[in-house]
Order: structure tokens, then sequence, then C-alpha cells
């Protein structure tokens, strides 16, 4: 599906004022969700992760140890960023 300019823009300028609430105040997940995924997974750190919608980075940073390689995408430039500054 592609969107038009002017309603990615609009997506964008929505998660790009609220990037930094989103860190501060959204609730992690749980531990037992990413021991259930390790688990249920098998997972070897042979694999790839792709997490789409990545905002700040609570998945794929979670399970990186988990994989080979890891990558985050995300509409939001701004999240983009706070997941890549998380990553460090």
């Amino acid at each position: 599906m592609h969107l038009g300019k002017e309603r990615a823009n609009s997506s964008e300028d929505k998660f790009r004022s609220s990037a930094k609430y989103y860190t501060e105040f959204r609730k992690p997940y749980p531990p037992a969700l990413f021991e259930l995924i390790r688990s249920e997974f098998a997972l070897d750190r042979k694999g790839e992760l792709l997490d789409v919608g990545c905002g700040t980075g609570q998945i794929c940073l979670s399970l990186a140890k988990d994989f080979r390689y890891v990558f985050g995408t995300d509409l939001s430039p701004e999240m983009v960023r706070i997941c890549r500054e998380n990553a460090k």
C-alpha cells in the first residue's frame, strides 16, 4: 500500500512530537515475553530479525543477542534515531 506524501508526513509529525514521551512513559514488555519467544522459536543467534514499526527498539533490542542480524524500521525517523541511541 502506498501512502501519499501528505498522509505520510502527517504520521511522521505525530510520532516526531511523541517520540520522547514514548521513550519515557511506554511500559516495557515483561521479560517473560522474551523468554517465551526464545523458547518457542528456539532462537540460536543464527537468524535475522526484521522489526517493522520498531519504534524506540523495545522488541528488537531486547532480542538482539538472539539473532545474527537485527533490522529495525519505522515510519518515524525520530523513533529510529532514538532506537539507534538505545542500541549503543
